[in-house]
């Protein structure tokens, strides 16, 4: 009987171990996000197959992926979807559905070049696993406020200390990053500490290339780098590299720099961000003027045969790691020695380029992008913070800290860039704005009597209109004479002149619609205005000659082309329904074929 007893028992236990739970033990997360697919990965805590439930709509994922082979290490790729759309998802296995919920979407890219505003979050050295690397995520997770942004930017040593899978597990995946990687792409570059469990750049091995997926075919435009060791995508108008620069040769005729040369001669985008992990410029718990044998001799090297290439192709902004410290340069240009070679030569802005209390760094590079200067960030102080080396702070540096935790917030909108330092404690330490090819005299033809709107020539919430004396970033007109107007941030610092230059009616540039194309201005009948100069309130009349028919239209407009009445008349002679002030008006008259124009003056 006892015998029987235990037999039964071993099968109850046998059968609970066969029928286990399976569950997701990291992620779902995101990788490598296009117009029309994407990359979702996964691990279960047993292998099973694989299965993506999707859909436009988060209650009905009807659309279905899904692999019959069995893993622990899932990966499916979406294909076949629409850009700059929103998508819901689940994910599981061939019978159940393991991980769900509100959390769980993907936004495809918009189409390429689109100019929108883009925001990523910028995070160097955050693999701590700590508190420390909490404090800074629910620093930008209060600040953005819920807000999209468009990618996460590791910078390297994203594991600390060796890069193992079960570290990677702590500083990624477990009570850190699960809720906002489920729904935002990592983009992440490789650190001395992600190599320190075997990693191998050569052959793609270790826990690194293991977890991260990226775009080695060129998926997002670049140039095929067939490696995860460097690689190269476009988001809207941007273009991003990532280097190594720890595993890889940094030589300037390596493969790495060989594949950089062709990828960034071939880049057409608006801006180019690059980023990788050794500073080229710190002196913070790093020292960059250490050549070999010095520990940190990655650094100069990085400068003196990578920076020349990434300065040549125009390359604006450059975002690194390894010191724990935060240091944001000049606008600088052609110092690839030590610090004590840095000369005022090599700032080509020497501002803080913060844009509120001082002027943005302003770049023009239509002619051409070669050289006209690049800013540099080190962010090291995601998840540590340092002590500072001799020299500190480096020169080329406008803003230094060691004294936060923090991360960075890079936003692009059009033809402006601007990146925060965003401390632990929620606090704005630094900020600098970049904008190209702004300002400047623009003229704008238009249509007599049509709506035009101008534009500012760099987005800017604290954009001024003159003569108007208005704040918007555009300004709608309806002007029936040339005028010019003028533009601009508080601070004078980039200036916009708008040259507005009617179309004549049936001349070879005649682009308008009926009213300017069919209609031409009539000099031989003439109508009366009286009194003309006229006192502010005092009545104004009109005499229209009699041959003008009946139902003529008349418009009266303000020195700002702005239409301030429009009403029909019946009768040669009538009075202005309405009263002016001081000031220099047109009025216009409108038949079935022809207008006519006279200017009144309103003296106080």
């Amino acid at each position: 009987m006892k015998k029987q007893v235990l037999y039964l028992y071993f099968l109850f236990v046998c059968s609970i171990i066969g029928t286990a739970q399976v569950y997701t033990v990291r992620g779902p997360y995101l990788q490598v996000a296009t117009q029309n697919s994407i990359i979702i990965r996964w691990r279960t805590n047993t292998a099973t197959t694989s299965r993506v439930l999707y859909g436009t709509d988060p209650l009905a994922l009807t659309q279905v992926a899904q692999s019959s082979n069995t893993t622990t290490e899932h990966q499916i790729k979406l294909t076949g979807l629409q850009a700059n759309t929103k998508y819901y998802y689940a994910v599981g296995n061939a019978d159940n559905i393991l991980s769900t919920g509100s959390h769980l979407f993907f936004n495809t890219l918009v189409p390429a070049n689109t100019k929108k505003e883009y925001s990523f979050w910028v995070l160097g050295d955050c693999g701590t696993a700590d508190n420390n690397q909490r404090a800074v995520r629910d620093a930008f997770l209060s600040y953005n406020n819920s807000k999209p942004i468009d990618g996460m930017i590791l910078l390297g040593d994203n594991a600390y200390d060796f890069g193992t899978d079960g570290q990677y597990q702590e500083a990624l995946f477990n009570n850190m990053y699960e809720n906002i990687i489920s729904n935002t792409v990592m983009w992440p570059t490789p650190g001395n500490h992600d190599y320190y469990s075997g990693a191998d750049a050569t052959t793609q091995t270790g826990p690194y290339y293991e977890i991260f997926s990226m775009p080695t075919q060129a998926e997002l435009g670049g140039v095929p780098s067939n490696t995860k060791a460097y690689y190269s995508f476009n988001i809207g108008n941007i273009h991003f590299v990532s280097l190594d620069s720890y595993d890889s040769s940094r030589d300037s005729t390596s493969a790495m720099a060989n594949w950089l040369k062709q990828d960034l001669q071939q880049n057409q985008q608006e801006w180019t961000v690059a980023f990788w992990h050794h500073a080229p410029y710190t002196k913070g718990s790093h020292n960059s003027d250490n050549p070999f044998p010095y520990l940190d001799y990655e650094l100069p090297q990085i400068r003196e045969h990578i920076v020349p290439i990434l300065e040549r192709y125009g390359v604006d902004l450059i975002l690194c790691g390894h010191s724990h410290s935060y240091e944001r340069s000049y606008l600088l240009n052609g110092h690839y020695g030590k610090s004590t070679t840095l000369s005022a030569s090599h700032k080509l802005d020497a501002g803080k380029g913060d844009f509120v209390t001082d002027c943005p760094y302003h770049k023009k590079t239509l002619a051409s992008k070669a050289n006209k200067g690049t800013v540099y960030a080190v962010v090291g102080v995601s998840g540590k913070v340092g002590d500072t080396s001799s020299g500190w702070p480096h020169p080329a540096m406008v803003s230094s800290s060691i004294s936060h935790y923090g991360s960075l917030i890079l936003t692009v909108n059009h033809n402006r860039l601007d990146a925060k330092f965003l401390t632990s404690n929620q606090t704005v330490f630094d900020q600098f704005a970049i904008i190209k090819n702004a300002g400047g005299k623009k003229t704008i033809p238009f249509c007599q009597g049509e709506e035009l709107v101008l534009h500012s020539s760099f987005p800017h919430t604290n954009y001024f209109w003159q003569p108007t004396n208005t704040q918007s970033e555009s300004l709608t007109l309806q002007p029936f004479f040339n005028s010019v107007y003028f533009g601009g941030d508080a601070m004078g610092c980039i200036k916009d002149t708008f040259q507005l230059v009617g179309i004549i009616p049936g001349s070879p540039s005649d682009t308008c619609g009926q009213t300017a194309s069919l209609l031409s201005q009539d000099t031989s009948n003439d109508f009366l205005i009286f009194p003309n100069p006229a006192h502010s309130g005092q009545p104004i009349q009109l005499a229209l000659p009699l041959s003008l028919g009946e139902n003529v239209e008349v418009m009266i407009f303000d020195m700002h082309g702005r239409v301030l009445s429009q009403f029909y008349v019946n009768s040669s002679e009538f009075v202005l329904p309405v009263t002016l002030k001081s000031g220099i008006y047109s009025i216009k008259v409108f038949t079935q074929k022809h207008y006519f124009t006279k200017q009144i003056i309103i003296n106080p």
